[in-house]
């Protein structure tokens, strides 16, 4: 939907000059019948005919309207011209929006959980080597498009697997423990369940020597019986909607989509307009 409606080319020269645009460094011709590749134009002919085209990458002209109506015409063209910004503006506050994000340490902590909620958890520990593959695979797919965004995002990804465990089950003196993002658990014998268990590494041994069991434990002796850490309360509460996934996905997509999707105005600095940036090949 335009934010503004034109009835005329005077129309338009009018919105141009009162919102900075440079038109022609903009490849929009107004009045001007410019036979250039890579450009758009509307002009009356010699009949009285309002023409709007689009000259493309290979010179050819496609021709969008050709009518009566200027009023019809006008709009048309500024249509375009709309397009283009919002496009430009788009592009340019979500990088933005990025940059602010990788300097937020607040934002670093969360993109962490993020990880962890859908990468990592998921899938680290499996005994299926092809699930594992495609774990690393989606790992490093992922840390290659947020290195395209931010340096310091991509450094949490890196280094990720060094500074957190994996979850699931680790053997360590005789004990068994679970580890679910950000907390360990332990397994508690005189009572039969599990619980929270205090993990101080200065006074631990550090978990990377413990055993790692993944997300399966099989016990093979006779004394005890343990039940699974995902049939216990912490488990359930890990995974409700309320406390982890469903609130924070929303943040996660909201934070992101919020910032760009309120492209509709013309605060955008066209002094880095770059007509490159313009789909030359297709017919409008």
């Amino acid at each position: 939907m335009s934010k503004h409606k034109v009835s005329s080319i005077n129309d338009i020269l009018e919105l141009a000059s009162r919102y900075g645009m440079p038109l022609e460094q903009m490849r929009f011709f107004v009045g001007v019948n410019n036979t250039e590749p890579k450009c758009f134009g509307i002009y009356q002919d010699d009949g009285g005919y309002w023409i709007v085209y689009k000259n493309k990458a290979n010179g050819e002209r496609a021709v969008r309207y050709r009518g009566r109506s200027e009023a019809e015409a006008s709009q048309i063209i500024w249509d375009k011209i709309e397009e283009e910004i919002k496009k430009r503006k788009k592009e340019k506050d979500w990088w933005q929006h990025q940059n602010d994000l990788a300097n937020d340490p607040e934002y670093a902590d969360e993109y962490e959980k993020e990880l962890e909620q859908r990468v990592l958890r998921p899938n680290y520990g499996t005994r299926k080597p092809q699930a594992k593959n495609n774990a690393l695979k989606i790992t490093l797919i992922l840390a290659g498009v947020i290195a395209l965004i931010s340096g310091g995002i991509t450094a949490t990804v890196r280094n990720y697997r060094k500074n957190h465990p994996s979850s699931g089950y680790y053997t360590h003196d005789s004990e068994l423990y679970y580890y679910q993002y950000p907390s360990w658990y332990i397994w508690d014998s005189n009572t039969d369940s599990w619980d929270t268990y205090d993990y101080d590494a200065y006074f631990e041994n550090d978990w990377h020597d413990w055993n790692y069991d993944g997300r399966y434990y099989v016990y093979n002796g006779d004394d005890d019986n343990y039940y699974s850490f995902q049939d216990s309360d912490y488990y359930d509460s890990y995974s409700s909607s309320s406390s982890y996934s469903s609130d924070y996905d929303d943040d996660w997509s909201s934070d992101w989509d919020d910032s760009w999707d309120s492209s509709d105005d013309y605060d955008y600095d066209f002094s880095d307009w770059d007509s490159g940036d313009t789909d030359w090949d297709s017919d409008w």
